[in-house]
């Protein structure tokens, strides 16, 4: 009897002695290491693919959408609405999508209903159509909208805008308010958009017929309409994770064309159409730090 006891003992002692010896870590933690030229970036698997970004000069930062997501709440109803980048010629009809980039905590199938303002220069955007109210004072266009969705991401409105020849080169679109009725204390964030005008001509170093987006960022597809093979260039200016969607005029996210790594210059993105159905469609790029629309049209 003693001599079990003794074992049991030494037993006891033993298990006690490799428990202390254990290393205790977090799995989900996924720390990894990645090298751009002569820049070393270490963090955790998120942050390294789809949260740290390097601009040009190769400072490496957090990136916005990292940054974003962070401020989110854990168990309250939060919602990411963004604007992004758009363009359109002169005399053009172009829509404007409004994004709910992501959400947190919704009712699961349960409607919601919002409203919107956003303000715009209004001598290179007149509303067309899908909206509530408009009132322009100046140069200074503010539009009211509103309506109802089931969606925990994706397009949730959109407003068509005529292009016009204006006094500037490029108009930001700032959201002004965004509230849900169905969550009157839940946190939204929103992140401001921008238009310019396309094709450049100059009159004495000015331009007359104004373009440009954030320059070295783009985004089209051509030719339009497509038939059987559309190809579309994208130029980023920062290298990080980058996605570039084919989203229907619903909202939905009809293919992923793209999702990885992309360093700053211009990419060429060949597409074959036969299994997307004729129709109009939004070509949307994400990137670390911006999110551009661009029109897409296929025809059979």
């Amino acid at each position: 009897m003693k001599s079990i006891a003794f074992y049991i003992l030494i037993l006891l002692l033993s298990c006690e002695v490799y428990s202390q010896g254990l290393h205790r870590g977090v799995w989900g933690s996924g720390g990894t290491t990645a090298t751009s030229g002569n820049t070393t970036i270490h963090g955790t698997v998120s942050q390294t693919a789809i949260g740290r970004s390097i601009n040009q000069n190769g400072a490496v930062h957090s990136g916005f959408w990292y940054t974003l997501y962070g401020k989110l709440p854990r168990y309250d109803a939060g919602f990411i609405i963004v604007i992004p980048k758009f363009s359109a010629k002169a005399g053009d009809l172009v829509d404007m999508p409004v994004i709910l980039e992501t959400s947190t905590n919704l009712r699961y199938a349960k409607y919601w209903n919002f409203q919107g303002k956003i303000e715009f220069n209004a001598t290179v955007l007149e509303p067309i159509s899908n909206y509530d109210s408009y009132i322009r004072n100046g140069d200074t266009g503010i539009i009211t909208f509103s309506g109802k969705s089931l969606d925990t991401a994706g397009i949730i409105k959109k407003i068509s805008f005529k292009a016009k020849l204006g006094n500037i080169a490029i108009s930001d679109v700032n959201v002004l308010s965004f509230t849900v009725k169905e969550y009157p204390k839940g946190t939204i964030l929103t992140k401001n958009g921008e238009f310019s005008l396309e094709d450049l001509c100059y009159a004495d170093g000015n331009p007359r017929l104004i373009f440009s987006l954030k320059q070295g960022l783009a985004l089209f597809a051509y030719p339009l309409p497509a038939s059987e093979k559309l190809t579309v260039k994208a130029e980023t200016v920062e290298l990080g994770n980058t996605e570039i969607l084919l989203v229907g005029t619903d909202g939905k996210i009809i293919s992923t064309l793209f999702s990885g790594l992309l360093k700053p210059g211009l990419h060429e993105l060949p597409i074959n159409t036969e299994y997307i159905p004729s129709g109009s469609y939004f070509l949307m790029m994400k990137t670390p730090s911006d999110l551009m629309s661009a029109p897409c049209i296929i025809s059979k």
